[in-house]
C-alpha cells in the first residue's frame, strides 16, 4: 500500500511541476538602431537651396529668399553633397566690391562646372592646391573643365554690385564625361534637357524674341570663350506663348529682323529655321530661332551667340570661334523637346 501511495505522490509532483513551467518561445533577433552620434552643424546664412540626390535633377527656378533645407554647407563653406547627389546650389547676400570663398573636395579626373545664375557683375576664381584653374586675366561668372588633383578646390564669388545670388556647383562621377538636368516649363506642357556644360541664369541676353524666355541656359565651356577665342557670350533660349496673336504668327520671321531659312523636324516635331544676324561696334550678334506650333501653343528656342569681329583682334591673338561645334551642343538640347 505504501509503494502504492509513493507512486501517487510522484505521479502529483510531476504533474505540478509541468503546469507551472512557461512555455519556451523562440524569438529572432531585432538589430538595435544605429544612431548617427556625428555634430550637426547648423547654418542660418548663407541661404541654401535643397540638393537632388540624383545625376538627373530637375532643375527649378527658386527666388531669393531660400529655405534651408538638406544643407550642403558644414564649417568653413565646405559644400558637401547629399549622398549619391552630384550637384548642390549655395547662395547669399553679397556687398559691393566683396567676396566668399567655398571648399569642396574631390577627386583627379573629375569634370567640375561652376556658375553664379545672376551671371555678370558677379565673378568666380577657381583655386587647386597648385594654383588657379581660371584664368586671373579674364572675370567669367563660371568655369568648367577636368580636375588635375584629388583633395580641396576652392570657389570664390566676386561682385561689383549689392546683392543677392545662387552658385552652381556641379561634380560628375568618376569616369562620367556629363551629367543631365531636365527642365519642365511653367506651364508643364513641355520639357528639355540639358548637360552640365550649361547652366541657368536669370540674366536675359539683348535680343528680339516673341516670347519671354522661362529658361536662359549658358553655355559655360571657357575654351570656347575669350581669351581663347573671339566668343564673348553664349545662350540657349526658350519660351512658349499661347494667345492667339502669337500663335497665329508663330511661324512667321520677325520683321526687318530674321530671315526663313527653312525646316527642320526635329524629335518628331517640326520646326520652321528662321536665322538673324547683327553687327555694332565691332560686335557680332548671330541667332538661329526655332519656333513650333503644337495645341495651339508656340514653342520658340534661340540659339544666341556674340563674339567680336576678328578682324578687331590682332593677328593671331585669338581664334575664330567654333561656331558649328556650338550650335552642335545646341542642337543637343532642342533634339529633347517633347510636349506633354
Amino acid at each position: 500500500m505504501r509503494w502504492k501511495f509513493s507512486i501517487l505522490v510522484l505521479v502529483i509532483t510531476t504533474l505540478a511541476c509541468n503546469l507551472g513551467a512557461p512555455s519556451q518561445i523562440v524569438q529572432e533577433a531585432v538589430p538595435s538602431p544605429t544612431l548617427d552620434t556625428s555634430p550637426v552643424t547648423e547654418t542660418p546664412t548663407p541661404y541654401i537651396v535643397p540638393v537632388q540626390p540624383t545625376p538627373l535633377p530637375t532643375d527649378t527656378f527658386t527666388p531669393f529668399p531660400l529655405p534651408a533645407g538638406n544643407n550642403p554647407l558644414v564649417g568653413e563653406n565646405r559644400i558637401q553633397f547629399a549622398h549619391g547627389g552630384t550637384w548642390a546650389e549655395v547662395g547669399t547676400h553679397l556687398e559691393e566690391n566683396k567676396e566668399i570663398r567655398y571648399v569642396l573636395s574631390a577627386m583627379k579626373g573629375q569634370v567640375m562646372g561652376v556658375s553664379v545664375r545672376q551671371s555678370w557683375p558677379f565673378t568666380i576664381e577657381v583655386l587647386s592646391a597648385s594654383g588657379s584653374l581660371t584664368d586671373p586675366g579674364v572675370e567669367h561668372p563660371f568655369w568648367h573643365g577636368t580636375l588635375p588633383t584629388t583633395g580641396d578646390y576652392t570657389i570664390i564669388v566676386k561682385t561689383y554690385v549689392t546683392g543677392d545670388f545662387t552658385l552652381r556647383v556641379s561634380i560628375n562621377l568618376p569616369g562620367q564625361t556629363y551629367q543631365y538636368f531636365d527642365y519642365e516649363s511653367p506651364q508643364q506642357t513641355a520639357t528639355l534637357r540639358y548637360s552640365d556644360e550649361f547652366a541657368p541664369t536669370t540674366y536675359l541676353p539683348a535680343g528680339d524674341f516673341k516670347g519671354s524666355p522661362s529658361l536662359v541656359l549658358q553655355f559655360i565651356r571657357p575654351d570656347f570663350y575669350s581669351p581663347i577665342t573671339n566668343l564673348s557670350e553664349a545662350y540657349f533660349l526658350y519660351s512658349e506663348r499661347n494667345d492667339a496673336q502669337t500663335v497665329a504668327t508663330c511661324t512667321q520671321p520677325l520683321p526687318q529682323l530674321e530671315t526663313v531659312t527653312g525646316q527642320k523636324t526635329i524629335n518628331g516635331y517640326v520646326f520652321t529655321q528662321s536665322e538673324a544676324f547683327g553687327v555694332a561696334a565691332g560686335n557680332n550678334y548671330d541667332q538661329i530661332i526655332y519656333r513650333t506650333v503644337y495645341n495651339s501653343i508656340c514653342y520658340e528656342a534661340v540659339f544666341y551667340m556674340h563674339s567680336g569681329n576678328i578682324g578687331n583682334y590682332a593677328p593671331g591673338a585669338v581664334v575664330e570661334f567654333d561656331r558649328d561645334a556650338l550650335v552642335q551642343k545646341f542642337e543637343g538640347i532642342l533634339a529633347t523637346f517633347t510636349v506633354q
